[in-house]
Formats: C-alpha cells, structure tokens, sequence
C-alpha cells in the first residue's frame, strides 16, 4: 500500500470522528430557513415500591381467662390483619422474625417466656402453626394492591401449670421484625 493512500485514509478518519461525535450529542445545524431536528426517547424507570404500615407501637397479645381454673388448651389466637396494611406496585411477600432468643420479662415474680410459646400462622386459616424464630417465616404474600391487609395470626401458649415461669405475673416482651420485600 502507498503511503499516500493511508494519509489519505487516515484524512478521512480524522473528519468523520468529529461529525459521529456531534450526532451522539444531539447537534444539528440548519442553515438559513432550513430546519433542524433531532430524535430523542424520553425515558422513565420506576422502581419497585412496596409500603408497609403496621398500626401502633406494640401487638397486645390476649391472654387465657385464668379465673376459669384451668389453663388446659388455652392457646389464644391475635389476629394480626387489623394491624399490618401493605401497599405494592408489584408482587410482595411479608415475612416475620424475631432476633431475640427469649422474651423480656419485666416483673419480680421470675418469669420466663421461650420463643416456642409464640406460634404465627399464615392466612390465618390453615391450621399450621410454628414457632417464631430468628428465621424469616413467609407469613403472607400479594400482587398489586392500594393497601391489603395482611392475613397474619400470632397464637400464644400457656403451660398447664399456674406454677410455670411462664404464667408468672409481670410483662413479657418479644421484638418481632415484620419484613415487606417485592422479589
């Protein structure tokens, strides 16, 4: 190849860089009453959004009649729909957990509550009850919604004993951590 053909190649090279560069920038120039216009996408990405709204600053769990003398059976059901709502642009899913490992007793009577006597359920119908547990448990799950109240059930269990630590007098208190994801 003569040396004059790639000077001349590269002439070209060096005009045509600039003229690809000013289009990817969006210029254009007109001249005289001739026009000038470009095209262009106007673009908007909406992320996932999900809320989550749980009512108050604690879940006050019922507790067994223990004037009725027996604390035989007496596993007391708190539905949770009144209080958890969720609102999604998308699929959700709600978990819920505990990182405790016990319950906080407040009182002098030495009570002691363990995570297995707080069982929750999904959907509240299904009659399939498990312990809470540092583990994320799927509690409740959707599709697009301006606020749906979520189908929890949290279920205490008392010891047939009124010896037991816990059915000692006092106030027991375990942190749950209600978690609202969009997978």
């Amino acid at each position: 190849m003569s040396r004059s053909f790639v000077r001349l190649m590269a002439g070209f090279a060096l005009v045509a860089v600039p003229m690809v560069s000013v289009q990817a920038q969006g210029s254009c120039v007109g001249q005289g009453a001739v026009g000038c216009s470009l095209m262009r996408n106007a673009s908007l990405t909406i992320p996932k959004l999900v809320l989550l709204q749980v009512a108050g600053d604690s879940i006050t769990l019922n507790t067994p009649n223990f004037a009725t003398d027996s604390l035989d059976g007496q596993l007391v059901v708190t539905n949770s729909a009144a209080f958890v709502s969720v609102k999604a642009n998308t699929n959700w899913v709600l978990n819920v957990s505990t990182a405790a490992s016990a319950w906080t007793y407040i009182g002098s009577e030495g009570g002691a509550r363990t995570l297995a006597q707080l069982e929750l359920e999904a959907g509240c119908t299904l009659n399939a009850w498990s312990a809470i547990s540092a583990s994320a448990t799927q509690v409740a799950s959707g599709t697009l919604t301006n606020g749906a109240s979520a189908g929890i059930c949290l279920r205490t269990v008392f010891p047939d004993d009124y010896a037991a630590t816990a059915n000692r007098p006092g106030i027991y208190q375990l942190p749950l951590t209600i978690t609202l994801t969009a997978p």
